[in-house]
């Protein structure tokens, strides 16, 4: 099949992905235009912050118990006569443990009020457009390629996971029966409904299609994609008590099952060279994120960070896009050979990195220790020194780091470099063309690992014609 070509399958993916983001358009237009308090509600969290800006005497972390007398859940509730724009509800909150009634003005959301917002949340905007970018880029690209109609899929699901949340979620949603059901689907149980199924579909699919897919393309999509909602159906709903549990479980259940998909295409593609470089770019982008992630999340349970700074930010946009990256470079199969020398990089200086900011910091703390212990103050001159023995320690760091990662990754190459320089050291005082030879033949053989090797040469009779000739020049 021409890859570069649409096919009935291409389009009606591209339908697809048309679809979704009009319904959830549409739904952003119809939770716009609902009257609501303004409050952003977080179930398990209660009232977290007043977006919309109107008077109200609700704090935040105040836990709604009824609206004007009709009880709230904390999931759904019943829609009062009087919520309207312009009005006012009594609540009915637990605060800490008092509970009290207090008046709430309704009103409607603004421009002003949504565009704060998405200035407060814009990484998350920002990643779901361009991972949606990406997707169609890669498709235009690739339109008959299995994998890349998933990635456009996968990339239309991320920015709808965004614009979702263009308008705050509040208790507008909860007692509004087509917000809240709409909210639920494509807000919470679109994890378990479209973002894995997706994932794992892919995981099926690349670099080259497996079972089930390659027997039951349709009957693997159709059960991916209809075993949740099938499930909730089945449960009551997406209201119903055991919907997280099922939610969450078949995202683990997926998850699981695309790791053991991947782990099966290592397994059977280890002898295609292609294959195991597209893998090895995907690897490196789930690599990237999970220890990003990892990393991140110690981070701020050590440091009890409240406030991102806008650089951090950045750094998350930024790292948060290797994985559709490396996805796109490894279904359009560009430069695919250059991952060794990317991951041996990333690898050396990212514990170069690491390396030099341990010594920086535990100098700085050992001599200013020092220092105060003698003159009783802190130094500048504690800077300057550790500045100065990090300049000294980057190169020799840089060296035997590079070699550690090369015996213990990439011996193969590490081997190859050693056998080359010592032919290279041995080929300068040998003039026996027969060794010479054997020498030549025997580090092709240890550096390439070919099925067969031989070596052609002139004769010897033309090989001393040619030597006259120069003579009598």
């Amino acid at each position: 099949m021409n890859e570069s070509h649409f096919s009935r399958v291409s389009w009606i993916v591209l339908g697809a992905c048309i679809g979704l983001l009009g319904v959830i358009s549409a739904l952003n237009l119809y939770r716009y235009g609902l009257p609501t308090d303004g409050w952003i509600y977080i179930e398990g969290r209660g009232l977290t912050e007043n977006t919309l800006g109107l008077p109200s005497a609700l704090q935040p972390g105040d836990l709604p118990i009824s609206l004007d007398g009709l009880p709230f859940d904390g999931t759904r509730g019943t829609k009062p006569e009087s919520w309207n724009a312009g009005g006012t509800v009594q609540y009915e909150i637990l605060r800490k443990d008092q509970t009290l009634t207090l008046p709430v003005a309704i009103g409607n959301w603004t421009v002003i009020s949504l565009s704060k917002n998405l200035i407060n949340d814009w990484p998350n905007y920002l990643i779901g457009l361009l991972y949606f970018v990406i997707g169609i880029f890669v498709f235009m690209r690739r339109p008959g390629n299995s994998a890349a109609r998933v990635l456009l899929f996968l990339g239309t699901v991320r920015l709808a996971m965004a614009v979702i949340s263009v308008v705050p979620e509040t208790l507008a949603d909860r007692i509004d029966p087509i917000s809240a059901i709409a909210v639920a689907i494509l807000g919470y149980y679109i994890w378990g409904i479209l973002l894995f199924p997706s994932l794992l579909l892919l995981s099926l699919i690349f670099p080259k299609p497996k079972q089930p897919f390659l027997s039951h393309p349709r009957l693997t999509v159709a059960i991916l994609y209809s075993l949740l909602p099938v499930i909730i159906l089945l449960i009551g709903g997406p209201f119903s008590q055991l919907g997280p549990y099922f939610g969450f479980g078949l995202v683990a259940v997926y998850g699981l099952l695309t790791v053991i998909s991947v782990i099966h295409t290592l397994h059977t593609e280890r002898n295609d060279p292609v294959a195991r470089a597209q893998i090895r770019w995907v690897g490196f982008g789930v690599a990237l994120v999970a220890g990003y992630q990892f990393l991140s999340n110690i981070i701020s349970f050590l440091l009890a960070v409240s406030v991102t700074p806008w650089w951090l930010n950045v750094i998350d946009t930024l790292v948060y896009l290797a994985l559709p990256i490396t996805i796109s470079i490894a279904i359009l199969r560009f430069h695919l050979f250059d991952i060794d020398i990317i991951i041996r990089r990333t690898l050396q200086y990212t514990l170069l990195t690491g390396l030099l900011v341990l010594v920086y910091f535990g100098s700085v703390v050992l001599l200013q220790n020092l220092v105060e212990q003698w003159s009783g103050e802190n130094s500048p001159v504690v800077i300057v020194i550790s500045t100065l023995v990090i300049a000294a320690l980057f190169n020799p760091l840089r060296t035997r780091i590079q070699d550690f990662i090369d015996r213990r990754f990439y011996r193969k190459k590490y081997d190859a470099e050693r056998i080359l320089a010592h032919f290279a050291s041995a080929a300068r005082d040998e003039v026996d063309l027969e060794a010479l030879s054997s020498a030549v033949l025997g580090v092709v053989a240890d550096t390439m690992h070919p099925d067969q090797v031989s070596m052609w040469l002139r004769p010897a009779a033309i090989r001393s014609s040619i030597s006259t000739n120069r003579d009598q020049e």
